[in-house]
């Protein structure tokens, strides 16, 4: 489901996509998600991109196609999904503005970002393609990567959700790409 300026867009449909039906299975397993996160609270490493951000935009990387590596999660069996291409936890501090951008190219066209509320925070907005966006904790959403869009967290709180990409064909999982590869080996 997506919340635009406050409100719940979309229903559920009967028959669910592949990416609506995995948004349900960690929605529906969020207490499991937030206990992973308190496992790993110690892991975070600073955003890579650096380009795009200002502030203290941290990250707790979960998956990398086939790479996982903490193996023994509480949501170990969920992030063994091969539809589940990048999976990890996305910490915005106060303070932080994530500057217009798209997707990594030759990546995000075949992915859908879905993004899973765990900690919401008030004054905290992503923007796709002019469409404004909050989190709700407990709710997930998700959108297409290769728009344009940019967020920030102008709120004294921090913002935190379970951030992954899903591959957009099930018979088409993309390659991890040598700029993305560069820039979290940085």
């Amino acid at each position: 489901m997506l919340v635009v300026r406050g409100k719940t867009m979309g229903l559920w449909k009967t028959e669910m996509t592949h990416i609506e039906e995995i948004l349900k299975k960690f929605t529906d397993r969020v207490k499991d998600v937030k206990s992973t996160y308190s496992m790993l609270t110690d892991e975070q490493f600073s955003y890579p991109d650096r380009k795009i951000y200002s502030g203290d935009w941290k990250f707790i990387g979960l998956k990398a196609k086939e790479d996982i590596p903490y193996p023994n999660l509480p949501i170990s069996d969920l992030l063994d999904d091969p539809l589940i291409v990048i999976a990890g936890f996305s910490v915005l501090n106060p303070g932080v503005e994530i500057t217009p951008h798209k997707g990594y190219r030759g990546f995000a066209d075949k992915v859908y970002r879905a993004h899973l509320c765990i900690k919401q925070a008030p004054n905290c907005l992503l923007t796709v393609d002019s469409k404004e966006y909050t989190w709700q904790e407990g709710k997930a959403f998700y959108f297409d990567d290769s728009l344009e869009h940019s967020a920030y967290n102008r709120s004294t709180e921090t913002r935190i959700i379970l951030l992954f990409d899903i591959a957009r064909d099930p018979d088409n999982i993309p390659e991890l790409t040598e700029n993305m590869m560069r820039d979290f080996d940085e």
